[in-house]
């Protein structure tokens, strides 16, 4: 038998850079810290721009949503806070949060607050009170005392027009679209 002494060792050779970290430049032994450094500051500045754009757009909403956003977001409250002043409970208020944000952050959300002072009023109503106040659509129809099928004309509209406003602005889109929005906003050719 042969003594341990002659057989290759059964560690894996590394590069001399990599195996003696004090030949490395100083900012090079730890990049890690610098990169999360920078992470963290990126993450910090998005979750600020996030929230001063929650709260711009919180203007939109119902009172008793913009009051919950504005507390969160802009005074800095938490859902436990909230969820005391309340009395409902601090799982129900998260999950009304990420609803009215994700709300609020839609594309559709924007579209309608640029485009609704051009449409006829009827279509403004509803587009503000499906979209904006999140109504649902028989809720809307009795709200503002017009039948379902109404709504649903209107909201097929608006629907109709962001989505070729969305194909226009990204270079695709169906001609066939661009009809049906031209037709959906009043337009004629």
């Amino acid at each position: 038998m042969t003594s341990s002494s002659t057989l290759p060792s059964p560690s894996i050779s590394r590069p001399r850079s990599i195996a003696d970290p004090s030949r490395l430049p100083a900012q090079s032994r730890n990049p890690s810290r610098i990169q999360r450094a920078e992470l963290f500051d990126r993450r910090r500045r998005q979750c600020r721009d996030l929230a001063e754009a929650l709260v711009a757009r919180a203007e939109y909403l119902l009172p008793e949503d913009r009051a919950l956003l504005t507390a969160i977001y802009r005074d800095g409250a938490s859902a436990r806070e909230v969820a005391l002043l309340s009395g409902a409970t601090p799982r129900s208020i998260r999950r009304r949060i990420r609803a009215l944000a994700q709300r609020a952050l839609d594309p559709r959300f924007a579209f309608v607050i640029v485009h609704r002072d051009a449409w006829p009023p009827t279509r403004r109503r509803v587009a503000t009170e499906l979209t904006l106040h999140g109504r649902p659509l028989r809720e809307t129809a009795r709200l503002l005392n017009l039948t379902l099928h109404t709504v649903r004309r209107h909201a097929d509209a608006v629907r109709v027009m962001y989505e070729a406003a969305r194909a226009a602005a990204t270079g695709k889109g169906d001609p066939a679209n661009r009809d049906n929005a031209r037709h959906a906003s009043g337009s004629r050719r």
